[in-house]
């Protein structure tokens, strides 16, 4: 009977102990867990928006038109919504870097743009996974993928301009080249570089040597003879 007491007893008394083994990480998770307030958010930096011809140039480009149109949604947010939307920016981020529609825009300096916001979308997308973060971090966070999106607005207007003012070009190449010249097209560009060297064909002279005809030997007039009468 004192046996089978006893080993109750060290029974219960090892199940205590293992109980509170298991309590133990559970108090440290929650000791690192940072409350957050959901703080509202403001962007302070230049909001940069596409003029006309930028609209046009995008509107049959679908993943942007989506970003775009998800990007309210971030100035309009707080710490605990952008958290909450950081999975579907990651997700417009990466179409839109995978899906470059417009020919002119397949330049390494517009990529390079296109990756700096997937990065900072996935920056993002890990913070809603740590415990730790605070709000601060989160509005430095916003405010970087916001500069990121303003940045290829930035950049697809210069872009477009560009553009433009070579079609622009291209309407008065008859100034710069004959009529009978052909100007070398790429994409449906004129390479400015060659209208430059027909102009400068163009206004080409042929400059004869000067002579002068006082140089000339003159024939001598011989004096005219007294008639015989």
């Amino acid at each position: 009977m004192n046996f089978k007491f006893i080993s109750i007893l060290l029974l219960l008394l090892f199940l205590v102990a293992c109980e509170k083994n298991k309590s133990k990480p559970i108090a440290l998770l929650k000791a690192n867990i940072v409350e957050l307030n959901d703080e509202q958010l403001q962007y302070k930096g230049k909001k940069i928006e596409l003029n006309k011809k930028s609209k046009e140039a995008v509107e049959n480009w679908m993943e942007y038109q989506n970003l775009s149109e998800f990007i309210p949604k971030l100035l309009n947010s707080s710490t605990k919504k952008i958290l909450f939307n950081a999975n579907q920016l990651a997700l417009y981020s990466q179409q839109l870097k995978d899906s470059i529609r417009i020919e002119s825009f397949k330049i390494p300096s517009f990529k390079i743009r296109l990756n700096v916001l997937y990065n900072e979308a996935l920056r993002l997308q890990d913070m809603d996974s740590i415990v730790s973060i605070t709000n601060k971090e989160i509005v430095a966070e916003h405010h970087n993928i916001l500069e990121a999106y303003y940045a290829i607005n930035m950049k697809i207007k210069a872009l477009v301009r560009k553009e433009t003012l070579q079609n622009d070009l291209l309407e008065y190449d008859h100034i710069f080249s004959n009529k009978n010249d052909t100007l070398p097209m790429l994409g449906g560009k004129a390479k400015i570089e060659q209208i430059k060297k027909n102009n400068k064909t163009q206004k080409k002279r042929v400059i004869k040597p000067f002579k002068d005809k006082s140089s000339k030997k003159r024939r001598r007039i011989e004096p005219l003879k007294a008639m015989k009468r």
